[in-house]
């Protein structure tokens, strides 16, 4: 199993000479102008064999200084938990904490964290450490001090600034415009006069309106020094002039035409009418009508996602005679946020102690992901039973340690697990499928709901020391009607031991071969105690042939009706 790293409180005395026997946390002293933005690094001496842990807290003056960030620095190596930093602008405390998750590196670069602030104002003011946490390579607490930085801001460099003189007006010039071409254009896109003196009429009522506007705009402060009015051309008179001219000329030379036509006329014999073939109907076809296919429920194949949990009604469907529920599309936020990881650390050390709720451990659902499934898929409604086991041909190294035929089948490694749903025609489910499962759209908590609810589940405080039949726990179903997915028995998953943020191609979803890589496991059991194994989001990794009485597991498989 992984070997935690606990971060142990350690009430520290603060001062500013050099300690021999305490690990000293520096944060160098500052000199900057008001405006100006610096990075202060601040270093760790440890006087131990490795400083694997820590956690601080410091407090500023946000009148003086703004934080623009917080990060950890490269000094506890690569492969660390990180905690949600957090800085309160408002009273001006910062927080934060981080621990190694595997060996930590050798000669590490000292830096231990970074923070970058902006200067606001002249003066003289402090970034005091008022609490320090450090902890060793087996995780007991290191005596730690810090020396606090000074921060000197001095006045920002003045730069003569000269006005600038208002631009000269730059007259525009004015068109000369061709009212022929104007009138031609008019013309292209109407063959009629009446259509003519429309768009003359509107030009004219737009010339009006520009002129009105133009009259109003005159009231307004003219911004430059000095500015000349230029005659505006009235486009509309003169195209009036230019139309009425045209049309003078225009129905004179259409009288000349009647007249030359009349004197040129001559009789034109009747023709005589020729019979006319009587036209058979076509026939008219009828049309037939569409269709329309009925759209898909939500949560189908072509219909919509699921979006919250009371938008489903559970779906059971046997497999072989095993009961397993259908789980719709949709997505969730898979892991948690720093609010919901604080929360837990809360509720889980007034009842277990910090080394019973170790930070590494909750925060390795960190960062949350959003994860969604495009297509629905089945998961076992209970953990596989002994019964179950058996009648597939189930092949295990060892007998369940608890007898019963409708009790969970644990003392059972990753492999047999995985092998045993392949002859159900099914599989493992994914780390995601099975968070999804019992915590939906809604991010529950627990499957039940986000408050503790101690009948809803098979635990330390109510199993009489033993498993209980799979599904006698009702009060604790999941949103598709899952049952168990907390306690009775933790559960194998397909997925590799790989940190988040969770990304299903990144190769931990690799289930073939005999490799013997820590394989995932989630949902608490029968043994624990309320706090750090029952919230969905829990993730524990052990090694794929690790068995033991408190760990078993159920299947799931493809969409199909």
């Amino acid at each position: 199993m992984r070997r935690w790293f606990c971060l142990l409180m350690v009430l520290t005395t603060i001062g500013s000479a050099t300690f021999q026997d305490e690990t000293v946390v520096t944060l160098p002293a500052l000199a900057l102008s008001v405006g100006e933005t610096h990075t202060l690094e601040a270093q760790i001496d440890c006087q131990v064999e490795a400083c694997t842990a820590f956690e601080v807290t410091l407090e500023y003056d946000p009148a003086m200084l703004q934080i623009d960030s917080a990060t950890i620095g490269p000094y506890l190596g690569n492969r660390v938990f990180e905690a949600e930093n957090a800085i309160d602008s408002q009273r001006g405390i910062i927080w934060l904490a981080a621990a190694v998750l595997a060996e930590p590196p050798v000669n590490p670069d000292p830096i231990l964290f970074r923070l970058s602030l902006t200067a606001l104002k002249t003066g003289s003011t402090r970034v005091q450490v008022t609490e320090l946490k450090v902890a060793d390579l087996i995780g007991q607490p290191v005596p730690a001090v810090a020396i606090d930085t000074e921060v000197t801001i001095g006045q920002q460099s003045e730069v003569a600034l000269i006005p600038s003189a208002p631009p000269s007006p730059v007259a525009t010039p004015t068109p000369t415009l061709d009212i022929v071409q104007i009138v031609e254009t008019l013309d292209a896109q109407s063959t009629a006069a009446v259509r003519a003196t429309e768009i003359v009429g509107t030009m004219t009522q737009a010339a009006s309106e520009a002129k009105a506007t133009q009259t109003q705009s005159s009231g307004l402060t003219a911004t430059a020094l000095s500015w000349t009015d230029t005659p505006t051309p009235d486009i509309t008179a003169s195209v009036v002039a230019y139309l009425a001219q045209r049309a003078g000329a225009t129905r004179t030379q259409e009288a000349r035409n009647i007249t030359q036509t009349a004197a040129a006329w001559s009789p034109t014999p009747t023709p005589t009418s020729t019979k006319t073939a009587t036209r058979t109907p076509t026939p008219t076809y009828t049309k037939t009508p569409t269709v329309t296919p009925t759209p898909a429920p939500p949560g189908y194949p072509g219909g919509p996602p699921i979006t919250a949990n009371d938008q489903w009604q559970p779906v059971i469907q046997a497999f072989d005679g095993v009961e397993m529920a259908l789980v719709p599309a949709g997505s969730f936020m898979m892991g948690i946020t720093a609010a919901e990881l604080k929360a837990t650390l809360a509720e889980c050390v007034p009842r277990l102690g910090f080394t019973g709720c170790p930070r590494e451990f909750f925060a390795w659902a960190r960062p949350q992901t959003r994860i969604t499934f495009d297509t629905p898929f089945w998961i076992d409604r209970y953990e596989v039973t002994n019964d179950q086991f058996a009648a597939f041909g189930g092949q295990a190294s060892s007998l369940s340690h608890f007898t019963g035929a409708n009790r969970p089948r644990e003392m059972i490694t990753w492999f047999e697990a995985r092998d045993f749903c392949t002859l159900r025609g099914a599989r493992l489910p994914t780390e995601a499928e099975w968070e999804y499962v019992a915590r939906g759209p809604d991010d529950l908590i627990y499957p039940w709901g986000d408050t503790w609810k101690a009948s809803a589940l098979v635990w330390g405080g109510n199993s009489a020391g033993r498993t209980a039949v799979v599904g006698s726990r009702p009060a604790g179903a999941s949103w598709v009607g899952a049952l168990d997915t907390s306690g009775n028995v933790q559960e194998w998953v397909g997925s590799l031991s790989l940190p988040y943020p969770y990304r299903a191609a990144d190769g931990r979803e690799r289930v073939a071969g005999s490799s013997n890589a820590n394989r995932m496991i989630r949902g608490g059991s029968w043994v624990n105690d309320p706090g750090n194994r029952f919230p969905a989001w829990i993730r524990l990794e052990t090694e794929p042939s690790f068995q033991d009485e408190t760990s078993g597991f159920r299947c799931a498989r493809a969409y199909s009706r």
